[in-house]
């Protein structure tokens, strides 16, 4: 995650700009300019097309509309447009949808760009990068980056960042975050396709074109998709069935908490799979595997690539003791160095 501010704001220009949204709003509450027109035009448009239903999927098309009498108010009803494409393998939607909050009464704009990656026939990934209003008249954005990683097509462990993306005159402050230049990318295209099908003239509303605003940002391409933890493998060992076991622990980057299981790759399956807190214990290194999971109290011992697991009933120094003697009262010995389970379900499907 990347934070970033450019630009300098001068004071003068500041109190102008701010003078200048001013005079603006009160000019738009005199002559009834209406800050959301491009709401109304898009829904209007969508009616059109949709013909008054409430749903209209054609692809790669896929919309909804509220109807008018469900309204908070019936100029504003809900919609969502959402184009659908395959890409390298990959497929995308990408959504523009605007809600009015009854509770709030905020009239919030999102967009929505979403991947699914697979590996041969099973989903691997989905991704989501989303952007959404906070106060659209002000260009605030809250913004946010979910991935979800399925193993064999199987849900497997998912993770959300948050950000934000705010303009004020010239400057523009905001976290970056995965996905980002490739979500804008795709938001551009999908005004101009919107504009296309639908027959909407946004540069002739008070719609705000995202991606033109960002395009003095210049967007880091070291930023991962992936989750990031380090992960320690034990190798495998087989069990009197025969069916190999590795057990991991993988460490979130803080080192506050973990993933700790065992994994069967034979029948590609995980025996346990919990999520710990470390909670540090007198000696460096040395860590309480803590979960509110009724399970045998165990703790862990990091030593280079190294990862020794331990009763946690042990003392530091029976530990420190066993570890210099070769581990060999460890509960498990696990290393970054040996193969991911993955590894060996593909040498046993191969």
């Amino acid at each position: 995650m990347k934070r970033t501010k450019k630009g300098i704001l001068i004071v003068g220009i500041l109190a102008l700009a701010v003078g200048l949204v001013v005079v603006l709003s009160q000019k738009g509450k005199e002559d009834g300019t209406d800050a959301y027109d491009f709401w109304k035009e898009t829904y209007e448009a969508v009616a059109r097309k949709t013909k008054g239903a409430s749903r209209y999927e054609e692809t790669p098309w896929k919309v909804g509309a509220q109807d008018r009498k469900q309204a908070v108010e019936a100029d504003y009803p809900d919609f969502f447009i959402g184009y659908m494409e395959d890409e390298n393998g990959r497929q995308t939607e990408t959504t523009l949808s605007m809600q009015h909050d009854g509770s709030s009464q905020e009239k919030k704009i999102e967009l929505i760009y979403e991947v699914k990656e697979f590996d041969e026939e099973n989903l691997k990934a989905e991704k989501e990068f989303k952007i959404e209003s906070s106060d659209y008249l002000a260009k605030q954005f809250d913004t946010s980056y979910s991935v979800y990683e399925y193993l064999n097509g199987v849900f497997d462990r998912s993770e959300t960042q948050e950000g934000y993306l705010h303009f004020n005159g010239t400057d523009v402050d905001y976290i970056e975050l995965p996905l980002m230049e490739e979500a804008m990318e795709h938001f551009d295209k999908l005004t101009g396709k919107i504009e296309e099908e639908f027959g909407v003239a946004y540069d002739q509303t008070n719609f705000i074109d995202l991606p033109a605003l960002c395009e003095g940002i210049a967007f880091s391409e070291e930023i991962p998709e992936e989750i990031q933890t380090l992960d320690y493998f034990s190798d495998v060992h087989y069990n009197a069935r025969g069916y190999g076991i590795v057990t991991f622990l993988k460490v979130e980057d803080d080192f506050q908490t973990a993933t700790y299981g065992t994994y069967d790759v034979t029948r590609q399956g995980y025996g346990f799979n919990y999520t710990m807190n470390l909670i540090p214990r007198a000696m460096e290194n040395g860590f309480d595997l803590d979960t509110v999971s009724d399970i045998e109290k165990e703790m862990v011992y990091f030593d280079g690539d190294t990862a020794y697991i331990y009763p946690a009933d042990w003392k530091d120094e029976e530990i420190l003791a066993d570890v210099r003697a070769g581990a060999e009262n460890a509960v498990s010995v696990l290393s970054t160095q040996n193969k991911n389970y993955e590894d060996y379900e593909t040498m046993v499907n191969g």
